[in-house]
C-alpha cells in the first residue's frame, strides 16, 4: 500500500480515535451531593444581604468543560436592590400600609439612599452624582465576598479549605465530585458613578471582578448561543475542538493557560479574527475586510486545524512576551473596551507558556505527519501520548 492510498485510512482511524476521546471527556461537569450542600450554605450565608442567585457559568455551562479535570463555575449575583424594591408586590403592600421599615443594608444602594438624593435635589435637575453613595467596588466586594466563605471552622464535607484566589473562592473537592469556584457578581444595572467601573459592554447584564478596580460583564446565554453557531470545522464543532484544546494544553500538557482564555482564543481562530488587535465586534469586521478575510473560510479537519491553533498561539505568546506584556483577547460575546482576559497571570506564566505551546506543537506535527504518510498506527499512538494526562484516567 502506498503512503497515499493509506492517508484516507489513517485520517479516519486518527479521527475515530478523537472522537472517542472527546465523547469520554464531553460528559456533563456538574455539582455533586457536597457540591449541591455546599451551594445551599452559600445560598444561606448570605441571605441577610438580600435577594441572592446562584449562576452556573463557564464551561460547566455551556458545555466546552473537560469531565473529571474541570471545576464547576458559580456566579454568586447579588441583586440590584432598587429594581427588587420597585418590583415588590411585598413592598408595595408596606408603604401603602405603612409599616416599611427601611434601614441601609450592606449592598451599594438601598431604596433609602436614593429617597435621600432625590430629597435634597430640586425638581427637575438629575441628581448631584456627590450625593449619591459609593458605588462597589471589585476589590471590596470580593474581600468581604471572601471574607464570609473562608471564617475560621468553615469546613464542608468533601471540600479542603476553602481558598480565596481573586476573583474566585475556591472549594478544591476531596472526594469524586468536581471543585466548585465561587464569583462575587451582580447585576450590571446597578447605578455605576463613573465609566472607569461601568462594564464597558452592553452586551452584558451580569458583571464579575474582572481587576481589582473594574467590573466585566458576562452573558453565558449569548456565550452558549455564539458556540451553538460557530460551525467550527470540515468535521468538528467549535465545542469539540475548545475541549480537545484545553486537554491537550492544560491537563494532559501542564501548560498553565487560562481555560477562559482557550476557549476564546479557539472561537477567535475558527472565526478568523484570533491575530487582529480588534476590541469590538465592529473592528474585527472592518479589518478582516480589509485584509480580505471571511469568516470561517480558513477552517478544516480537526487535526490540521489543532496543529494551526497551536502554532499561532504559540507565536502570539512568544511574541508577547519579547515585548514585556501579557497576551489577551476579548470575548465576542460580550465585548469590552477595556479589561481584556489574559492568557496567564504573570509574564513568568507566559514565558513557560510559550514554551509548552510550541513543544505540544512539534508533537502534534509529529502525529499529523504520520497520519499523512498513511501509519495509522503512529498515529493514533501519538494522539493517545498527548492527550493522556500523566496519573489520570485514560480518556
Amino acid at each position: 500500500m502506498t503512503a497515499a492510498s493509506g492517508t484516507a485510512p489513517a485520517a479516519s482511524r486518527v479521527r475515530e480515535h478523537l472522537r472517542r476521546v472527546d465523547t469520554a471527556i464531553a460528559r456533563r461537569v456538574a455539582p455533586g451531593p457536597a457540591g449541591r450542600e455546599l451551594l445551599n450554605l452559600v445560598s444561606r450565608e448570605f441571605r441577610d444581604l438580600g435577594q441572592v442567585r446562584l449562576e452556573r457559568v463557564g464551561s460547566a455551562r455551556c458545555g466546552t468543560s473537560v469531565a473529571g479535570f474541570s471545576d464547576v463555575d458559580v456566579l454568586v449575583v447579588f441583586t440590584d436592590p432598587i429594581r427588587d424594591l420597585l418590583y415588590s408586590p411585598d413592598w408595595l403592600r408596606e408603604v401603602t400600609n405603612g409599616t416599611w421599615n427601611p434601614a441601609d443594608g450592606s449592598l451599594p444602594y438601598s431604596l433609602r439612599n436614593v429617597l435621600d438624593v432625590l430629597a435634597e435635589t430640586p425638581a427637575g435637575e438629575p441628581p448631584a452624582k456627590s450625593l449619591l453613595p459609593d458605588p462597589p467596588r471589585p476589590e471590596r466586594v470580593f474581600g468581604d465576598f471572601a471574607d464570609r466563605l473562608t471564617a475560621p471552622g468553615r469546613t464542608v464535607s468533601g471540600f479542603d479549605t476553602p481558598r480565596p484566589d481573586f476573583p474566585a473562592v475556591t472549594f478544591a473537592s476531596k472526594c469524586d465530585e468536581p471543585s466548585i469556584e465561587l464569583v462575587p457578581g451582580l447585576e450590571a444595572d446597578f447605578l455605576w458613578d463613573s465609566p472607569e467601573h461601568t462594564p464597558s459592554s452592553g452586551l452584558s447584564y451580569r458583571v464579575f471582578p474582572g481587576t481589582r478596580d473594574r467590573w466585566l460583564g458576562t452573558n453565558p446565554e449569548q456565550h452558549d448561543a455564539t458556540l451553538s453557531c460557530s460551525p467550527g470545522g470540515s468535521d468538528y464543532t467549535c465545542r469539540e475542538m475548545i475541549r480537545l484544546l484545553k486537554l491537550l494544553l492544560k491537563y494532559a500538557g501542564g501548560v498553565p493557560l487560562r481555560s477562559y482564555f482557550v476557549e476564546l482564543f479557539a472561537m477567535r481562530w475558527i472565526e478568523g479574527s484570533h491575530d487582529l488587535p480588534a476590541r469590538t465586534v465592529e473592528d474585527i469586521l472592518e479589518r478582516m475586510a480589509a485584509l480580505g478575510r471571511h469568516p470561517y473560510a480558513h477552517t478544516g479537519r480537526l487535526t490540521r486545524d489543532i496543529a494551526s491553533v497551536l502554532a499561532a498561539l504559540a507565536e502570539q505568546l512568544r511574541t508577547c512576551t519579547a515585548g514585556g506584556r501579557l497576551l489577551d483577547t476579548v470575548d465576542l460575546t460580550t465585548p469590552e473596551t477595556s479589561g481584556q482576559t489574559e492568557a496567564c497571570a504573570t509574564p513568568a506564566a507566559q514565558a513557560e507558556c510559550a514554551d509548552g505551546v510550541a513543544r505540544l506543537h512539534e508533537a502534534v506535527l509529529r502525529a499529523r505527519h504520520a497520519e499523512e504518510a498513511g501509519d495509522a498506527e503512529t498515529a493514533v499512538d501519538l494522539w493517545q501520548r498527548l492527550l493522556h494526562p500523566p496519573g489520570g484516567p485514560r480518556p
